[in-house]
């Protein structure tokens, strides 16, 4: 090889220079002068495929002259023949070149990378000369192997590979033509924009020529009416600022969309029926059907954005909406306002990108947009950051008086029974007490209970200054840590305990009266089973024979019937019901007027729920005021309500346990009242009384 030769090689115009080969990154730097030789080589003789044995004397001869660049390049002069084959070799197994052999010795050396240099440079100098033909296989004077050729239909397959195409190692794509039009050469590295830009400055040397930009102004006019304006201004565009008119595509207008597509099947339209065209009439018609589907293309990448766009922000605003935690199988139920799945196949993977930025975090001082919750029983939520403090809040205020209810209730039924435990005595006892209740009838709001995680909310997030107060009672800032859990909860154990206390007869609490209760209970059991006896011994009575031992039976055991030891009413209770004669609630009618209960819990509440979490869902629905305050008044005074009106009714239901129809036409009537005229939820509203009515019944 002559001087001249290498010397004309360095100024050969290529896009990439070695280092920004596709798969050289992190290559040996001995590996990389080699490539830098062979790409030097290769296009200097115009061939991907050069003989091995004269690209070592290349080597050995002009290795010297790239040391400034490669100073590594003087060990390839110094053993020139068994660098080259070690670094052949590597550079093989990284996919950069292939070694062929002839008999038993490596004689060819194949560069793939040469048909990729060669297009590059083909449309470098179209950039700067736009009037050359879009580059082919003819025009370059190469033939490239079909295995290294992707070839795409411009109507079938052009718009699908746009959407596919992926940085890494450039590959070369044929682009065929209908209409007998010439099909064109391109790297995929250059498809979406380089080849556009020179589409359409293919264009624009078709309307400088032959007046052709009045002509397509003309013409485009009445497919374009009442916008002749714009019509002017992007032809303009395409003529004097290209790089603008490329804006119109990658950003479409309706208007834009409108004319590139006219304007394409103008060009198309023009140049279809010529039979022999010439090399300009190809480029031009290349070019029309080019920004015809890349007009498509962009317009549909748009349009998914917008609809991606408006995906998203419905599930923002979903995130603001009641229940407030979500988890992700509630998400996947998520409907429209048709009833529609917010998520199908196509939305699918936007919505989890979209969850997985939310819920990164930029460090942990602050919380991410979306906030994971896992609960102790393994059920993971997603929750706004900027709602976890009221939702917090809400759900301490409803469990806290929910708890204390339970222990009073339970306590009263302890002392009852002469029973005591260590809760009810001692502080700590008490206090993990309180922790294995709140774990299991409120897992969530337990698993709210995290310093830090309840610090950067109140930090970060949007609260009231009533919720900074109950967050005050919460954390101990000062020790970094919680309150213990009774004072959060508001729950004394001294309180609930004298609470119990008064809701229990004394008789039933102090010693001394305990001893003579249970005395003449067992007295009066006595005296029951002797009169009980002689009842039966009087039945054998002839039919004339006085029955007054039957009716003092009666009287007797009306008056003097014992409370049971669990709580339950006994024989001795009677009801004015219609009548001023006494009637007598038998055992039989408690355990009807039980099963009715619980029948109707069953039918209005389902066993799936408890009543209380079917009284809180139905009160986020019908209650209109926003003051949490106003919020809980407002419940009270309905409760307050309907346990009035049921007060001198229920004892009733003892002997005539309700049914559905009842409880509906008691809580229509209340709903009814003018009292509640501001609740506009009627239907949610009549819900929660009849729900209510049926929590009381139980309690009674």
């Amino acid at each position: 090889m002559s001087d001249s030769s290498v010397s004309d090689s360095q100024d050969v115009p290529v896009l990439e220079s070695v280092e920004q080969v596709s798969g050289s990154g992190g290559l040996e730097s001995n590996a990389q002068a080699l490539l830098y030789l062979l790409r030097i080589y290769t296009l200097n003789h115009r061939s991907a495929r050069v003989d091995k044995l004269e690209f070592i004397n290349f080597v050995k001869t002009y290795a010297g002259r790239y040391t400034l660049k490669y100073p590594q390049m003087e060990l390839f002069v110094e053993r020139t023949e068994g660098m080259v084959d070690t670094y052949l070799r590597m550079l093989m197994e990284r996919g950069l070149c292939t070694l062929e052999k002839e008999g038993q010795e490596v004689r060819w050396i194949f560069f793939p990378q040469y048909f990729i240099e060669i297009l590059h440079k083909a449309y470098k100098s179209m950039g700067a000369k736009p009037e050359l033909p879009f580059p082919s296989e003819e025009d370059l004077k190469i033939s490239i192997p079909d295995h290294l050729i992707t070839e795409l239909n411009i109507k079938t397959d052009f718009v699908s590979a746009l959407a596919e195409i992926k940085t890494g190692k450039p590959q070369v794509l044929r682009v065929t033509f209908p209409d007998l039009v010439n099909s064109l050469l391109v790297t995929s590295d250059l498809v979406e924009r380089k080849l556009m830009e020179l589409a359409v400055l293919k264009l624009r040397v078709y309307l400088e020529s032959k007046s052709n930009a009045s002509y397509v102004a003309h013409r485009l006019h009445p497919a374009l009416r009442g916008n002749e304006r714009g019509l002017r201004d992007m032809i303009s565009a395409v003529m004097t600022k290209p790089g603008r008119a490329v804006g119109t595509l990658l950003e479409p207008s309706d208007f834009s969309f409108r004319f590139w597509a006219h304007f394409a099947n103008l060009v198309l339209q023009e140049h279809r029926d010529i039979p022999e065209k010439t090399a300009e009439e190809h480029s031009y018609c290349q070019a029309a059907y080019l920004l015809g589907f890349y007009n498509v293309h962009f317009r549909g990448r748009q349009q998914k954005q917008h609809e991606k766009s408006s995906f998203l922000k419905k599930f923002e605003i979903q995130f603001h909406k009641y229940p407030y935690a979500y988890t992700l199988k509630d998400l996947y139920s998520v409907r429209d306002n048709k009833g529609v799945p917010l998520i199908r196949q196509h939305t699918k993977d936007a919505f989890l990108e979209y969850l997985e930025a939310k819920t990164k975090s930029e460090g942990y001082e602050s919380l991410p947009e979306l906030v994971q919750l896992k609960t102790v029983h393994g059920k993971q939520y997603y929750i706004h950051k900027d709602l976890l403090i009221p939702l917090f809040v809400k759900m301490l205020y409803e469990q806290a008086k929910e708890i204390r209810d339970v222990y009073v209730e339970e306590w009263v039924k302890l002392l009852k029974e002469n029973r005591r435990t260590l809760a009810m005595t001692e502080e700590q006892e008490f206090a993990r007490d309180v922790d294995i209740t709140l774990k299991n009838r409120a897992p969530f709001l337990y698993s709210l209970l995290n310093y830090n995680l309840l610090y950067l909310a109140k930090e970060q997030g949007k609260i009231n200054y009533d919720m900074a107060r109950t967050m005050d009672q919460v954390l101990d800032e000062k020790k970094g840590q919680l309150q213990p859990l009774p004072k959060i909860l508001g729950l004394s154990r001294k309180e609930i305990f004298d609470d119990a206390k008064l809701r229990v007869p004394i008789w039933r609490r102090l010693t001394i009266f305990r001893g003579l209760f249970y005395f003449f209970q067992n007295l009066f059991r006595g005296i029951k089973k002797a009169l009980q006896k002689s009842r039966e011994r009087g039945g054998t009575r002839k039919s004339g024979a006085p029955r007054t031992e039957g009716v003092r039976t009666t009287e007797l055991t009306a008056a003097f019937a014992p409370v049971e030891d669990n709580g339950a009413t006994t024989p001795r209770a009677a009801e004015h019901v219609g009548s001023t004669t006494l009637r007598p609630i038998t055992s039989q009618q408690l355990a009807a007027y039980r099963k009715a209960v619980t029948t109707l819990k069953e039918h209005f509440v389902g066993s799936d729920k408890t009543i209380a979490e079917s009284l809180n869902e139905l009160v986020e629905k019908w209650n209109p005021l926003y003051d949490p305050q106003a919020r809980r008044d407002l419940v009270e005074d309905v409760n307050s309500m309907v346990r009035d009106y049921l007060r001198n009714i229920r004892r009733s239901f003892r002997i005539a346990p309700p049914d559905a129809d009842r409880i509906r036409s008691l809580a229509d009537k209340l709903a009814a009242s003018k009292s509640f005229s501001r609740i506009k939820r009627k239907d949610y509203f009549t819900r929660y009384i009849e729900i209510y009515m049926i929590k009381l019944l139980g309690e009674s």
